[in-house]
């Protein structure tokens, strides 16, 4: 007995995404079987070794690593008043 093959739109669901995302993973790697001209199906055995290849190891809760970035101060804590009283003499003097 030949394997079942779903359409586009039962594999689809099957995944719980949009038919516009398959075509994505199909782009990257999703195999199917086209029967003639623009008739696609998907083997659930396929998905399933597709889904197994992107499957990550690891706790999603562990810390991430903190990026460095523009957002980080390098100057430490800034005394922002401070900051504003030197400011104001400088422009104060003639």
């Amino acid at each position: 007995m030949a394997e079942q093959l779903l359409t586009p739109e039962e594999a689809a669901a099957l995944l719980r995404i949009g038919v516009r995302s398959l075509l994505i993973y199909r782009a990257q790697g999703l195999r199917y079987v086209r029967l003639g001209g623009r008739t696609i199906r998907y083997r659930l055995d396929d998905i399933n070794d597709f889904l197994n290849d992107r499957t990550q190891d690891g706790c999603p809760s562990a810390p991430r690593k903190q990026r460095s970035g523009n957002t980080t101060s390098r100057s430490g804590v800034v005394a922002f008043e401070d900051l504003a009283a030197r400011r104001t003499m400088r422009r104060q003097r003639p």
